[in-house]
């Protein structure tokens, strides 16, 4: 990993979960400590984020986490998401 990253580690909890939309609370870490926090709005019927990160990497990692959720918890009458 590289030295001067920002965090080292970022966890994801669905605060809410409608059927279409799904919020979700996120944390990243550095050494354990919390660095940054905030929200994300998934847009189930448009299949966007309402405001995407600032940086790509973590975005990618909730697209991932959605995407995972998406595949346990479908959407009734939605086309497939992500």
């Amino acid at each position: 990993m590289p030295t001067n990253r920002c965090a080292d580690g970022l966890r994801f909890a669905v605060a809410r979960d409608e059927e279409t939309r799904i919020v979700l609370h996120y944390v990243s870490e550095r050494l354990h400590q919390p660095v940054e926090y905030g929200r994300l709005e998934y847009d189930c019927q448009s299949q966007n984020w309402v405001a995407p990160m600032r940086d790509a990497c973590l975005q990618r990692q909730a697209e991932c986490y959605v995407e995972v959720y998406l595949e346990r918890r479908p959407r009734k009458g939605l086309d497939s998401l992500l």
